[in-house]
């Protein structure tokens, strides 16, 4: 089988939506309004890691919990009553204090910009000349105690670029294309 061929064939076997049912990404398409799917696809871009079935059962926990809008869970804080500033296992090498100042930092992030999208184009355009990628700058709205975010210049950063995907790619049964500003 020749490269076109080949990706042609992958193409058909992950851009569908029978792929949504059993992946992160089918989360944010619960959800109407752009704010709260950015919100849902960023949480769930970066908790996907590790066995399909966990990823899932633990966006799901945290969805349960949010029982209302998810930018109205972070912006009230409602977080703090699930996430304790403990170092107990979260999920995987995640405590809850790491969750804890994820959706801390999420929250400073909503309280400046009324997306998230919105956020991360005024400070790309605002961007200093040595980030050449978004997923830079966005790290550094994230502090450094916030080990779900690749902070390190030399990291692939798969969960962030992930989440671009789904945000920037249109015409897709899988991604949202909601980003027509990258």
């Amino acid at each position: 089988m020749d490269i076109k061929s080949h990706l042609l064939f992958l193409a058909d076997k992950y851009e569908n939506k029978e792929f949504l049912k059993d992946d992160p990404s089918r989360y944010m398409h619960e959800f109407q309004e752009q704010k709260e799917q950015e919100i849902v696809a960023f949480l769930a871009a970066n908790l996907a890691f590790g066995r399909r079935e966990q990823i899932l059962k633990h966006i799901e926990w945290i969805l349960e919990k949010i029982n209302t809008k998810p930018s109205e869970w972070i912006l009230n804080e409602s977080y703090k009553d699930v996430f304790f500033f403990e170092n107990t296992s979260f999920y995987r090498m995640y405590s809850y204090r790491a969750m804890r100042i994820f959706f801390d930092d999420m929250r400073k992030i909503l309280m400046e910009s009324d997306t998230l999208g919105n956020h991360f184009k005024l400070k790309w355009e605002k961007r200093s000349y040595n980030d050449l990628f978004l997923f830079q700058v966005m790290s550094k709205e994230f502090s450094h105690d916030c080990n779900l975010i690749a902070h390190s210049k030399n990291s692939a950063a798969k969960k962030l670029n992930m989440f671009l995907r789904w945000m920037v790619r249109d015409n897709s049964p899988v991604d949202l294309g909601l980003w027509k500003w990258y």
